[in-house]
């Protein structure tokens, strides 16, 4: 996937992807990666479903901005 901020990509930071519930708790961990220079990062492996993609941006690099958090589902 890509990752952008105002349109410029994210170049520093990680991206996380979690499994949905509805069940209150903690989410699982199902995929994790760092975000290259051009804003691209990478998860593979994943089955179909809903998942939380939390993106990360570095916050020396971007000390303005929180992490970023969207529901997605997934068709495979």
């Amino acid at each position: 996937g890509n990752v952008s901020i105002n349109g410029q990509p994210l170049t520093s930071g990680n991206v996380q992807l979690y499994k949905y519930s509805k069940k209150a708790g903690a989410f699982q961990v199902m995929g994790y990666s760092d975000v290259s220079k051009k804003g691209k990062y990478s998860i593979t492996g994943m089955q179909s479903g809903s998942y939380i993609l939390a993106v990360n941006p570095d916050s020396t690099k971007y000390p303005l901005f929180l992490t970023i958090s969207k529901r997605n589902n997934l068709y495979l």
